[in-house]
C-alpha cells in the first residue's frame, strides 16, 4: 500500500531528537518573523516591527543558551541560519515592500540586498566567529531599517531615503571588516562562562558551522 522507503522507520532520527531548548529560541523567532511578514503585509508596521525585535532578542540568546546548555550542533546551526535569512533579509524587504518601496529602482535594491544578505550568512556558515568578532558587517544591521522607516514617517521624509539602507550597508556584509559582536563580555558573565570556555567553545561551534 506504501511506497517500501516509506516503511522504513528510524526511531533515532525523529525531529523531536534533533530539537533542544535553544532550538525552541530559534523556532520562536522563526514564528514572530513569520507573524511580522503577514503584519507587514497587512499594514500592521507597528506589530511587524515588534515581531521582528522579537526575532532579533531571540536570535540574539540562542547561540548563548546552546553553549550554556551543552547542546551546539549542525541542526541547531541550520536552524539558525533559516531564522536569518527570514527575519534580517526576506522580512525587512517585505516590510519594505508593505510600506510603499514598490517601484524597479526599489526592486533592484532588494534584490541586491537580498543577494549579499544570502552571500554574507553562507560565509557565516563556514567561517564562524572568531574572537568575539564577525567578518563583514552582520546581516542583523538591517533591523535598523525599521525604526529608520519610522522616523522619516514622523517627519513627513520621502520614504525612499530607505533604499541606501538596504544597498549601501550590504556591500559591507560580504566586506573583511571585523565587527565585533555586541555584548558578548556582558553575555559571558551574566552566562557564567569564563575566557578559557569561550574561547573553547568558540573553537567548537566553528567545527560546527564547518
Amino acid at each position: 500500500m506504501f511506497p517500501r522507503s516509506l516503511k522504513k522507520v528510524r526511531p533515532e532520527h525523529s525531529i523531536f531528537n534533533f530539537i533542544g531548548v535553544a532550538d525552541c529560541v530559534t523556532l520562536l523567532g522563526l514564528t514572530f518573523s513569520v507573524l511580522s511578514i503577514f503584519a507587514s503585509l497587512s499594514g500592521s508596521f507597528i506589530l511587524a516591527a515588534c515581531s521582528i525585535l522579537v526575532s532579533v532578542v531571540c536570535d540574539f540568546f540562542d547561540g548563548m543558551i546552546a553553549r550554556k546548555l551543552g547542546q551546539e550542533g549542525e541542526f541547531g546551526v541550520a536552524i539558525d541560519g533559516f531564522n536569518d535569512f527570514l527575519t534580517f533579509l526576506v522580512a525587512v524587504v517585505v516590510f519594505g515592500y508593505a510600506a510603499g518601496l514598490q517601484t524597479p529602482v526599489a526592486y533592484i535594491c532588494f534584490a541586491i540586498f537580498i543577494v549579499l544578505g544570502t552571500l554574507r550568512l553562507a560565509r557565516f556558515s563556514i567561517t564562524g566567529t572568531v574572537d568575539g568578532y564577525y567578518e563583514g558587517l552582520p546581516a542583523s544591521y538591517s533591523f535598523l531599517i525599521i525604526p529608520a522607516y519610522f522616523f522619516l514617517q514622523k517627519y513627513d521624509l520621502s520614504i525612499n531615503f530607505l533604499l541606501p539602507l538596504y544597498v549601501v550597508p550590504a556591500f559591507f556584509m560580504i566586506s573583511t571588516i571585523r565587527v565585533r559582536k555586541p555584548g558578548v563580555k556582558k553575555a559571558r558573565e551574566s552566562f557564567g562562562i569564563s575566557d578559557n570556555d569561550w574561547a573553547r567553545e568558540e573553537c567548537v561551534s566553528e567545527e560546527f558551522v564547518r
